[in-house]
């Protein structure tokens, strides 16, 4: 029983590692088809800097300031607590 499951065991190492090898030299390519590819180019940085709007766009705003809770609210609701 034992001579059977190493002998299986090691069957199954056998078979998964040939199956992976296959898999990795299929993925290889042996013919690849190149294009010509055209590319944009954009300014430099320092010209799109210059460039921008001076104001904000439509839709933005600036946020509200912070409002921190007085403290009277907050020992009263530290009083308060069940």
């Amino acid at each position: 029983m034992r001579k059977i499951s190493i002998s299986l065991l090691a069957a199954t190492l056998c078979l998964t590692f040939a199956i992976s090898m296959s898999a990795q030299s299929d993925n290889v390519l042996r013919n690849p088809q190149i294009s010509k590819a055209a590319f944009a180019v954009t300014p430099p940085l320092r010209d799109l800097v210059k460039n921008q709007p001076t104001e904000l766009p439509f839709g933005y705003h600036q946020a509200q300031p912070v409002q921190y809770p007085k403290l009277q609210g907050l020992l009263w609701n530290a009083k308060h607590v069940d």
